[in-house]
């Protein structure tokens, strides 16, 4: 072979050597940088699974509470018709020994007192009664928005 062949396979294999070399050096920040992103891609990722994790825990303990709210005022419902029935007795009674004209009305009179102070007591028990189911109801809605807001959020967070 002769020298000039030797030096043009020499020049080639340094420049080929260089190439390679410069081709390295400009690819490595972009590896280095992909590198990165995937990384914290992952801390994402893993921080989003454990929001998923807590969102669905505080879903399942809201319809907990949702389904205890639903029973107590389904109770509370069942209390106050009773209440409501023993009222509504209460008036029919009275209502019949005022139609009645033939009554000894000096013991139906006692008996109408009597009659009217547990009326008053009932209806008022009627009122709390309402009342707590009123606040029973709001609870419920405002839990049942929470619940849905949470799951407009778990949705958007398994979306992500």
């Amino acid at each position: 072979m002769s020298t000039i062949a030797i030096y043009v396979l020499c020049f080639m294999l340094i420049s080929s050597i260089l190439g390679f070399l410069s081709a390295w050096s400009w690819k490595q920040p972009k590896l280095n940088k992909a590198i990165s992103g995937n990384t914290a891609a992952r801390k994402e990722l893993q921080h989003a699974k454990s929001q998923n994790n807590k969102l669905q825990t505080h879903a399942n303990h809201l319809e907990k509470e949702k389904q205890d709210l639903v029973y107590e005022n389904e109770r509370l419902n069942l209390k106050l018709s009773m209440l409501l029935d023993k009222s509504n007795s209460s008036i029919n009674e009275q209502s019949f020994i005022e139609k009645d004209g033939f009554v000894d009305t000096s013991n139906l009179d006692k008996k109408i007192n009597d009659l009217n102070a547990q009326i008053n007591k009932l209806n008022s028990e009627i009122d709390i009664i309402k009342r707590e189911s009123l606040e029973w109801q709001v609870q419920y809605s405002e839990i049942s928005k929470e619940k849905e807001e949470l799951a407009i959020e778990l949705n958007s967070k398994r979306n992500i």
